[in-house]
């Protein structure tokens, strides 16, 4: 995991601790759940989570392989699955959900608190 950290992300690799779950409020998150997350509130994205880790350098992050959202019909949300990693705060986490994934698609049967969203 640290490796990586330092190989693809670039980051120091200083004072990483890692672990297979986390906390988000309410929400308990582990390795391989797939994750709805936001940056502003608004926007929701969402991925598998490949591992968490803490730093000084960044905080408490999920990081998660990186899906582009791809427009849908309502119910579930399709995305695109690209191979890279996304660093999502801890605390930009709200809700875990349920996927098909496949090599190049993925679609999310959304929970029913984000259908309205």
């Amino acid at each position: 995991m640290v490796r990586t950290l330092v190989s693809v992300l670039g980051c120091s690799g200083e004072d990483v601790m890692t672990c297979v779950t986390a906390r988000s409020g309410a929400v308990t998150l582990h390795r391989g759940d797939v994750a709805v997350y936001s940056f502003d509130g608004i926007n929701m994205q969402a991925g598998d989570i490949v591992f968490f880790a803490s730093a000084h350098e960044w905080g408490e992050s999920a990081f998660i392989s990186e899906w582009h959202r791809v427009p849908g019909q309502p119910g579930f949300w399709k995305f695109e699955v690209k191979d890279g990693l996304v660093r999502v705060p801890i605390s930009n986490l709200h809700a875990t959900a349920t996927a098909h994934i496949g090599k190049l698609t993925a679609t999310l049967v959304c929970p029913p608190v984000l259908n309205c969203l």
